[in-house]
């Protein structure tokens, strides 16, 4: 066993959040207000920023968000976690906006709000998880999880030998990538049984690309975001017009995503190049007026959005050890999946851990 053993901060009750997008970030915030004396909360990513499916890239003064594009608020949302939303406009960190999207194949339900993040989407986990007792690690990719029976504790090492104890454990990742952890799927049998494990392997994502271009000076458009029925191409978006952020002296930023076809046919292709110049390709047939970038970034999305959620829809997320407790969140829990069905598997989450700690 690994000598690099951390404790998390000095506390009678630790817990470890693993997956610091906005279900990770909001289950610390929320637990945190629950108790805020009483708990010490670390949040671990293997990401060098909060974020995860909302993620912002940065090049210079350039800015664009590469996984979800813009955040809609339904009614019934609205009223439900009013003062989550009331906190990120107040903060600045959502603005309203106007959703303008030409051949959009989405409906939203009458008095539906939209909101786009001037600085980027990561924002929303980035303030979510800046409170006292929140310590978050990121560029820590976990690589196993152990349960010490003798003492009830987890033991949660990462890919450079470094293990962290703590007294309950969230796992907030997709649940494919759960799979892969190493002692995952033991514990998951030693503490319940096969049939939790049969439903967790029923989990599936589609997988995406996400290519960003950016450019030395401003471009101008008749549209700000646009879907196409393509082989190729699903999504193109202004991101810079999107958050009002173009700037004569910065530039601007375009995003580009790919159909779920298209990421399956390059799933395996180890070249970047490769993928960049197919969509390239497409893209400069769809939108012939884009001048060349100066400069690009490629993200694959290998678990971009829930197809299948857990097949117990009524959990939006599942306890599984009441005497060390582990809980899963996240969208797989909480299909179809999207910012406040995040919140609602965090405060689930949040609730089931306070229950537990708080109590004894």
């Amino acid at each position: 066993m690994s000598f690099a053993r951390q404790f998390i901060m000095n506390s009678s009750k630790r817990v470890l959040i693993v997956g610091c997008g906005v279900t990770g970030a909001y289950t610390a915030r929320i637990l945190g207000q629950y108790g805020a004396s009483l708990l010490s909360i670390q949040v671990v990513d293997k990401a060098l920023n909060p974020g995860g499916r909302m993620s912002t890239h940065r090049r210079g003064n350039l800015s664009a968000d590469t996984g979800a594009q813009v955040i809609s608020i339904t009614p019934d949302y609205w009223m439900k976690h009013k003062h989550h939303h009331i906190d990120l406009l107040n903060n600045k960190i959502l603005e309203p906006m106007e959703l303008a999207v030409v051949d959009n194949p989405l409906t939203f339900p009458h008095g539906t709000q939209h909101f786009m993040a001037p600085k980027g989407l990561d924002q929303i986990a980035t303030h979510a998880s800046k409170l006292q007792n929140i310590q978050v690690s990121l560029n820590r990719r976990i690589s196993k999880i152990e349960l010490l029976k003798s003492d009830n504790k987890w033991v949660v090492s990462d890919d450079n030998g470094v293990e962290t104890e703590c007294d309950a454990l969230v796992l907030t990742l997709p649940i494919p990538q759960l799979l892969k952890l190493a002692g995952f799927q033991e514990t998951i049998r030693e503490i319940k049984n096969d049939e939790i494990l049969n439903n967790l392997n029923k989990v599936n994502y589609s997988s995406r690309f996400c290519l960003v271009l950016y450019y030395d000076k401003i471009l101008e458009s008749s549209w700000t975001i646009r879907y196409f029925d393509d082989p190729c191409i699903r999504y193109v978006s202004f991101d810079s017009m999107k958050r009002n952020s173009t700037s004569v002296e910065h530039g601007c930023s375009v995003v580009i995503h790919t159909t779920i076809p298209f990421a399956q046919q390059y799933l395996e292709q180890r070249s970047e190049e490769v993928v960049y110049l197919a969509i390239l390709t497409r893209l400069h047939s769809l939108v012939p007026e884009l001048p060349p970038c100066s400069n690009y970034k490629l993200h694959f999305w290998r678990y971009c959005r829930v197809e299948v959620g857990y097949p117990d829809s009524t959990i939006n997320a599942l306890f599984l050890n009441p005497t060390s407790p582990l809980i899963l969140a996240g969208d797989s829990f909480s299909f179809p999946g999207g910012f406040d069905q995040a919140i609602d598997s965090a405060e689930t989450a949040a609730r089931m851990l306070a229950d537990n700690l708080l109590s004894k």
